[in-house]
């Protein structure tokens, strides 16, 4: 049992993490924008992500909203772990 609750803790940290790129990696976007690009900016988010929620998955969705894959970049920065 304790193996059992030991995966499912390691299998939520990584889950959890892997928001956490998503997330910096979105907020950077818009940290990087000019002030008159971040209202485009909030819509595309809206269109690209946010309505289509569970049509597809999370890789794909960021990708149509960033046109490019997710990168840890944004996590590692932001995070103070560079």
């Amino acid at each position: 049992m304790i193996i059992v609750d030991q995966l499912n803790y390691n299998i939520n940290l990584i889950f959890y993490y892997f928001t956490q790129v998503i997330a910096m990696d979105t907020f950077k976007v818009f940290h990087e924008a000019k002030e008159e690009d971040i209202s485009r900016l909030g819509l595309k988010l809206k269109n690209d992500v946010i309505v289509n929620g569970g049509a597809s998955s999370a890789r794909e969705l960021f990708r149509n909203f960033r046109q490019r894959d997710v990168s840890i970049d944004a996590f590692l920065e932001l995070s103070n772990l560079v």
